[in-house]
């Protein structure tokens, strides 16, 4: 077989070229990928620490509608992390519940104010992080 003078290997330079484009953009591709795994953890634990937290206050909610001098839930294992809370008596018979919980070093907490025992809430706040 004859080779043409302009011929010498310029095609497997030619498809060595597009394989490392193509090396490239695969990549990149997985690191988005990656990436994007990393938030879709990040915002799940998130959530899952502001369930955590909701269901320390419903806890502690049910409990002082059952006894109204129920102190708060003490720190307890519970979905792979910690919750507690904590009933402080204000003046005027309002109520504040310090809730919180931790999953691993990320922690969360929410105070609110009730209006009494079984009464509304009047305040409710998150505290920052998580």
């Amino acid at each position: 077989m004859r080779r043409r003078k302009g011929e010498e290997g310029h095609a497997l330079l030619l498809a060595i070229f597009v394989l490392f484009l193509l090396g490239i953009s695969l990549s990149l591709s997985v690191l988005e990928l990656q990436i994007r795994m990393r938030d879709q953890r990040r915002e799940a634990a998130r959530v899952r620490l502001e369930m955590m937290v909701d269901s320390a206050v419903a806890h502690t909610r049910a409990a002082l509608a059952a006894d109204a001098r129920y102190a708060g839930l003490a720190e307890t294992d519970f979905a792979a992390g910690r919750v507690w809370s904590e009933v402080e008596r204000l003046a005027n018979g309002q109520l504040r519940i310090e809730a919180g919980a931790s999953l691993g070093t990320r922690v969360r907490g929410a105070s609110l104010i009730l209006n009494g025992p079984q009464g509304p809430i009047r305040t409710w706040s998150r505290s920052p992080g998580g």
